[in-house]
């Protein structure tokens, strides 16, 4: 038979390090009937597991500097919708990248899509969008600041293959 709309939920899992969006999105009732079950994390706590099928299991380390009642304890969800509030990197080169491939293998809906949050990881592919645009546009109704694209400037050897004029930001990372 049919399930009564009210005896479903959904799992939504909100990845944030900051704000409580547990306590403001738990216990929602959506249009359709069903509730909202929310589970909040860091990137640093979260495993992922995906399947052909869609389905995508994580796995929630338990927090030791908990935002709400439970977040302490390790646990695992079987995640129907989310939400991207933290980009998924952090300094020194610690990236989150194999997480939200994941995800986007899994394909669970997001409210930021999550093809957009993979993107992000590489400025450059940002960039060039941009550039798109800008070439779409015209330069004078869609400025966007100059930047040039060096995939490796040392080439394994400590002397630079590469001259850039100042003020330069590089990122680089180590392997």
């Amino acid at each position: 038979g049919d399930t009564d709309p009210l005896d479903m939920s959904i799992n939504l899992l909100v990845i944030a390090s900051e704000n409580n969006w547990h306590n403001l999105l738990n216990d929602l009732t959506l249009a359709d009937g069903r509730h909202v079950v929310t589970e909040q994390t860091r990137w640093k706590h979260l495993h992922v597991e995906a399947n052909a099928e869609g389905l995508l299991r994580v796995s929630l380390r338990g927090d030791t500097d908990p935002l709400y009642p439970g977040q302490q304890h390790d646990r695992i969800l079987d995640c129907d919708y989310l939400f991207y509030r933290n980009f998924p990197s952090e300094l020194h080169g610690i990236d989150f990248k194999p997480l939200v491939i994941g995800i986007y293998y899994a394909g669970t809906p997001s409210l930021n899509s999550t093809n957009s949050v993979l993107r992000t990881l590489d400025r450059p592919i940002v960039h060039a969008g941009l550039l798109r645009i800008r070439d779409k546009l015209g330069r004078d109704q869609f400025p966007v600041i100059d930047m040039n694209y060096h995939s490796n400037g040392y080439l394994g050897t400590k002397q630079r293959m590469i001259q850039v004029d100042y003020p330069v930001v590089m990122k680089s990372m180590f392997l």
